[in-house]
């Protein structure tokens, strides 16, 4: 999917992951990729996904983020903007603090292993509908995604919230079966950025009520996530359950490992992303009871 093309600028954040990891060149080639509207098949790609994850900080500054689902149509886009038409679960954290606040989302296709990813600004927030102005739009590669059907049924099924403080033994036992999660983050100027992660269930990894560490694989050298965490430690993280609905949100903030040891990672781990909670909120549906 092509978009139309933009001079990317860097932050120092990303910038400085960059030039860590030796990627300065594949990052300003990456960039290439990137534009500032959506192309007539960035819209067609976004017209058909049943799944796209969002991020954004709340008035407090906390990142969150959350998972939507619908019928192929449920988002609709022009050149520059989005809008979602989705119920959203009562008492799901991730609300903007106002409008023309920052917002990320990320359109996923796990059938065909395909993902598109918007960055911009809140143009409308209600509970069934979301607006967005587009600054910023790429795809991404099909690297671990999990290919899976996206039912929307569960997920509409009289989801209820609780908000948490820490990890209970509930949340240890979900997120050890999880295979898929959204990560959002932001830089103050250059905006949100909400990204897809996968890998073997229980890949994110729960050593205390109040920590979670993440391992970092290989990607598109862009750094987006962890250039944002370099300059702005705040994190959001969402693990869906496809299957019954179920969501797990987590909010805290982030370091990052870069030399994690390879007798506890593997060689396959290039970095950690260590993060301490601050804030959980479980989503369970009303059709388990």
């Amino acid at each position: 999917m092509t978009t139309a093309p933009r001079i990317r600028t860097f932050h120092e954040g990303e910038r400085a992951v960059q030039q860590a990891a030796g990627a300065d060149d594949r990052a300003a080639l990456v960039a290439r990729t990137l534009g500032e509207q959506l192309s007539p098949v960035a819209g067609l790609f976004l017209s058909t996904v049943s799944c796209v994850a969002l991020g954004t900080a709340d008035e407090e500054g906390r990142m969150w983020a959350t998972v939507l689902t619908g019928e192929a149509g449920f988002v609709r886009t022009g050149p520059k903007a989005v809008r979602i038409c989705a119920a959203r679960a009562e008492g799901d954290p991730c609300v903007p603090a106002g409008p023309s606040d920052q917002v990320a989302l990320i359109a996923m296709d796990f059938i065909r292993r395909r993902r598109f990813r918007v960055n911009g600004r809140v143009r409308r927030w209600d509970p069934s509908v979301i607006e967005m102005d587009v600054e910023e739009a790429y795809g991404n590669c099909p690297r671990h995604i999990r290919q899976r059907l996206v039912d929307p049924a569960p997920f509409a099924q009289g989801p209820r919230t609780t908000a948490l403080g820490r990890l209970t033994d509930w949340e240890r036992r979900f997120i050890a079966r999880r295979d898929t999660l959204f990560i959002a983050t932001r830089h103050p100027e250059a905006g949100a950025d909400v990204s897809h992660r996968g890998g073997p269930a229980g890949f994110l990894r729960v050593t205390g009520p109040g920590r979670v560490e993440l391992p970092d694989y290989s990607g598109n050298a862009l750094f987006n996530t962890l250039g944002n965490l370099w300059s702005h430690p705040r994190v959001g993280l969402v693990l869906p359950d496809f299957a019954t609905g179920q969501t797990v949100q987590i909010s805290g903030r982030a370091a990052v490992d870069h030399r994690p040891p390879p007798e506890r990672w593997g060689p396959e781990v290039e970095r950690v992303v260590e993060i301490d909670v601050e804030r959980v909120v479980r989503t369970t549906t009303d059709h388990l009871g």
